[in-house]
């Protein structure tokens, strides 16, 4: 076990100043690095606050009892974009869609104007929308080039439906729609 800890943890506290006056304020974490000669136990008698097994997997040492801490399965980090512009549109025109594996996700959407004249039909002129239900949130979007708004919704998809952002009705000549779509999956 690399950087152990001899006798009882609980010396390292982040302290708000020093000498009577100060405070605990918060633990610090000391790292260490995997004990080769040991590696699927932490067995030499030291406290190692936070190591790594031979496999990668994250362990806690709480007293004498070592506890592995399970990172979230590879599926579950996933996470994928799209980006799409579509210069004056007609109503109910894909901008950009995406399919991600079957998960439940936070959809983040951006969407804005990027080049031309938009009119005041423009305002609120582009919708998220799920395959098979329809619209799901107008996006309100200013008709102004270059200010972007956010969205974030959180969908459960079955790896077949698509995620878009969709005009509403047909776009101004020479106006660019541009949005963008990240899914990062959280079950």
């Amino acid at each position: 076990m690399s950087n152990p800890v001899n006798g009882a943890i609980g010396g390292f506290w982040l302290t708000s100043g020093v000498g009577a006056g100060s405070a605990k304020i918060a633990p610090l974490i000391a790292v260490a690095t995997v004990n080769v000669a040991d590696p699927a136990g932490l067995t030499d008698g030291f406290g190692g606050l936070l190591s790594m097994d031979a496999t990668g997997r994250l362990r806690v040492q709480l007293g004498a009892t070592p506890v592995p801490v399970q990172p979230p399965a590879a599926t579950l980090v996933d996470s994928t974009m799209a980006a799409g512009r579509v210069v004056a549109p007609g109503a109910g025109v894909v901008i950009v869609s995406i399919t991600p594996a079957a998960g439940t996700y936070d959809i983040q959407v951006s969407a804005g104007y990027d080049a031309g004249a938009p009119a005041a039909l423009e305002i609120n002129n582009m919708a998220v929308v799920k395959q098979g239900v329809g619209v799901l949130n107008p996006m309100q979007v200013f008709s102004v080039l270059n200010v972007v708004q956010r969205r974030t919704v959180r969908l459960t998809l079955n790896g077949a439906q698509s995620v878009a952002v969709n005009s509403i009705a047909a776009g101004t000549a020479g106006v660019g729609y541009s949005a963008e779509i990240v899914c990062i999956r959280v079950a």
